[in-house]
């Protein structure tokens, strides 16, 4: 079952990607994520990080797929719950477009799709909030 949430934002695609995959500085950003324990320096296939999320226990997340400036994927498991987690970036103009997509699979997910859905849908949309307000904000006072 997937869930994917949209935004754009006024920044640089490096912006938004370097921000993005500077996974150590998620709670400085995002809203959801209390800590963040990175297994390694760089960001490429097979690196991992454990989330301490808002809500879930400590999630270890390892990425499967990396395009540069464009995409990357990583995959985790919560409570039985097999997740896939894919943040997508697309220059429109000057403004760069950010999807959030996750993909959950498992048993439990079948019973528990009314909540999970929502739980998702909101997970989504607050870090794509959080991520655009930073941002924008860094962007604008770099000009001043």
């Amino acid at each position: 079952m997937k869930i994917t949430h949209n935004v754009d934002i006024d920044a640089s695609i490096d912006d938004v990607w370097n921000t993005t995959i500077d996974i150590g500085s998620w709670p400085e950003w995002n809203s959801n994520v209390n800590k963040v324990i990175k297994g390694d320096d760089k960001f490429e296939i097979g690196s991992s990080a454990v989330i301490m999320q808002r809500g879930l226990p400590p999630t270890s997340w390892v990425v499967s797929k990396i395009e540069d400036k464009k995409e990357f994927t990583w995959e985790g498991k919560v409570y039985g719950i097999n997740m896939s987690a894919t943040h997508t970036l697309e220059a429109k103009g000057k403004l760069v477009s950010n999807r959030l997509t996750i993909n959950a699979e498992g048993f439990l997910v079948y019973l528990l799709w009314p909540i999970l859905r929502k739980s998702f849908h909101e997970s989504l949309e607050k870090e794509n909030s959080d991520l655009k307000r930073f941002l924008e904000n860094e962007f604008f006072e770099g000009q001043s």
